[in-house]
């Protein structure tokens, strides 16, 4: 674990092959690794986190996915393409987080430093939930959010919206009366 905190810090990516506008998308090539594998990669250079994993989904469509992650010794996690919210939380219990940084596979240019402003962010203030996004403030592809596991679970029992369960962190930022945050 991190030396900066006594918590789990845990990168969760969620990537599935069904975009519609570019199918198979994540394992596109590109000097000469898939784009899923950059993101990996600079994921795993960020100091604080301790794990990553890929939260796919159980259709058969997304078993090279599962299959890259095998190969490439990555923690990978399956489930419901529909509830996301429902993958990511699978994915971090799968990792035993604490921690959660949240990732969507296509961004597979994300800043590594940026990441780890995020996370020391949360870690420097008493706050569930930070992140970029809430008020757009950096460009597409950047996108960072970091939040208490515990308090995604609490989300996650709060809400059966499809549209909360398709966006991970939405009933969060939605409801600063339950959950402090900041962006």
């Amino acid at each position: 674990m991190s030396n900066l905190s006594q918590k789990k810090v845990v990168a969760t990516i969620e990537a599935r092959m069904g975009s519609s506008r570019l199918p198979g998308k994540v394992l596109l090539p590109a000097l000469g690794k898939s784009m899923l594998m950059h993101l990996v990669e600079r994921l795993q250079s960020v100091p604080s986190i301790d794990a990553v994993v890929i939260a796919t989904t159980v259709n058969a469509g997304d078993n090279p996915i599962a299959e890259l992650a095998r190969v490439e010794d990555i923690l990978c996690f399956r489930g419901s393409e529909e509830d996301v919210l429902g993958r990511v939380i699978g994915a971090g219990e799968s990792a035993q987080a604490d921690i959660l940084v949240e990732i969507t596979g296509d961004c597979p240019v994300i800043d590594p430093d940026l990441v780890e402003q995020t996370i020391q962010m949360y870690l420097n203030h008493s706050v569930q939930y930070v992140s970029n996004s809430v008020i757009m403030s950096y460009p597409d592809g950047m996108d960072t959010q970091v939040m208490s596991f515990e308090a995604l679970k609490l989300s996650a029992s709060m809400t059966n919206n499809p549209l909360d369960r398709e966006h991970v962190s939405r009933f969060i930022w939605q409801h600063p009366e339950i959950f402090s945050y900041i962006n």
